[in-house]
């Protein structure tokens, strides 16, 4: 059956628009009608890998105002930085807005971004898809029903050891609690809410990337109850809810943002209820038909204004935290740089994704660099690129030895969680050193090759 109603637009075309893309499918009531990225490759690439031909009614673009004549309403799944302004610029445009959390990471924003959508009599939804999956929904009621009592403590949790090199860390708003802080959060202001007594907040942060945490535990004290959360992006623990009452506790095990399994326990061991509830594909669609029924006028669960301005408020107060630390750091250090020489492993790798040209040339532009070190390997048809590992897994979209892929290959995998709005590619070596010659002669700026080796390369390596 054709699909009709809501006409929406992605603007960005990372692994959340792709999701974003397949879950539409599922909703009744709006279809996609737009991609939109600064960049075409990055809008080709995205629809080749979706397969959307010149067939279908679907706008493929880089004019961002052919995109919005296009489309009803706006999916925002751009990187973190450019939440608010693409938000702000769609509303302003007269279309409703679905924005990846985070929508804001200061309370002003969040609040100029709603009084805009109330002026103009428009929708503008946080998207945080554990908030409207039918699980988390259960979870909410069971609260609410006073299951477990008078609600006392509340511990969320959700860490992932992930790639230093990726989005999730460097980028303007990285770092573990900006990325995973909207989930934790959930919890504790759909249970204790936003608008009552505000909390004592006490703050555990482990630098990861400069200026940005690998892993927070915050803690949010109340008069009569309190809630801990934690983050990671380099550092692992049990990703469990917890929810602690007079009566009993509730608890969802990892990874409970993905609401599935509810258990109820109280004082007697053998006394549990058991609660399953689906969660289907990457969750998405419930988001989307919530979305759906904003527009439609009709009652939803969605994450409130109020909702979203709190979040923003705790992240705020969050970054603005590390900032302060960042600076006493930078007092307290004392050393002598002129004894220091500076090298960049696999370029600016805490700060930009590794062996790239992009963090190649963010490293040669660092004030007092000595040199650059990178890795190379050989591809089946014996071309020198540059990648450290022997499988592109980590780094890339794709799966496989190096040495198995033609050097057309290589080039058709995508580096993930670039958080670059263009396509993140393998370089070639000769690449590199175009790029970074001009450093080398102005500069004196050196390069380290480490050799990857593969037994069975050993001839052609010789050659080279």
């Amino acid at each position: 059956m054709e699909k009709a109603g809501i006409s929406i637009g992605i603007v960005g075309t990372g692994r959340i628009a792709e999701r974003f893309w397949d879950e539409s499918l599922y909703v009744e009531g709006i279809q996609v009608a737009a991609i939109y990225n600064r960049h075409m490759e990055s809008v080709r690439w995205f629809a080749a890998k979706k397969k959307i031909s010149g067939e279908e009614d679907i706008l493929l673009t880089d004019d961002v105002e052919a995109f919005y004549h296009k489309v009803d309403a706006v999916y925002v799944a751009s990187p973190h930085e450019y939440h608010v302004s693409y938000t702000i610029q769609a509303l302003q445009h007269n279309k409703h807005v679905i924005c990846e959390k985070p929508m804001a990471v200061t309370k002003q924003e969040a609040e100029d971004i709603f009084a805009l959508a109330n002026e103009k009599h428009l929708v503008c939804m946080e998207a945080i898809k554990t908030a409207y999956c039918p699980g988390f929904q259960k979870l909410l009621y069971l609260v609410m029903d006073g299951a477990i009592g008078t609600v006392r403590d509340i511990d969320a949790t959700f860490t992932k050891i992930g790639s230093a090199a990726g989005r999730e860390m460097w980028s303007a708003y990285g770092g573990s609690f900006v990325e995973l802080g909207s989930y934790v959060l959930l919890p504790i202001m759909k249970i204790y809410g936003t608008q009552g007594e505000k909390p004592e907040i006490h703050t555990f942060s482990l630098e990861g990337a400069p200026q940005h945490d690998s892993y927070t535990k915050m803690m949010f004290t109340y008069h009569n109850h309190v809630a801990t959360v934690k983050t990671g992006l380099g550092v692992k623990s049990e990703g469990e809810l917890i929810i602690s009452g007079d009566r009993g506790y509730l608890r969802v095990p990892s990874p409970w943002w993905l609401t599935k399994h509810i258990e109820v326990h109280h004082e007697d061991p053998n006394q549990v209820e058991i609660y399953e509830k689906p969660f289907d594909g990457a969750g998405l669609r419930y988001e989307i038909a919530e979305f759906v029924k904003k527009i439609q006028g009709e009652e939803s669960s969605a994450v409130s204004a109020e909702e979203s301005i709190w979040l923003a408020e705790i992240i705020e107060h969050f970054r603005l935290e590390q900032d302060e630390k960042g600076k006493n750091s930078a007092n307290e250090s004392e050393y002598n740089k002129a004894d220091v020489k500076i090298w960049a492993h696999r370029g600016c790798s805490m700060a930009y994704p590794e062996n790239t040209l992009l963090a190649f040339k963010k490293a040669a532009e660092l004030p007092g660099i000595t040199g650059i070190e990178l890795d190379v390997q050989l591809s089946r048809d014996g071309e020198i690129v540059v990648i450290h590992d022997e499988r592109v897994d980590r780094t890339t979209d794709g799966c496989g030895r190096v040495c198995d892929f033609s050097l057309e290959e290589l080039r058709e995998l995508s580096i993930t969680g670039s958080g670059q709005d263009e396509k993140l590619q393998i370089p070639m070596l000769k690449e590199v050193f175009e790029l970074l010659r001009p450093y080398c002669i102005r500069d004196g700026l050196q390069i380290n090759i480490e050799l990857k080796i593969a037994l069975f390369h050993m001839r052609v390596w010789n050659r080279k």
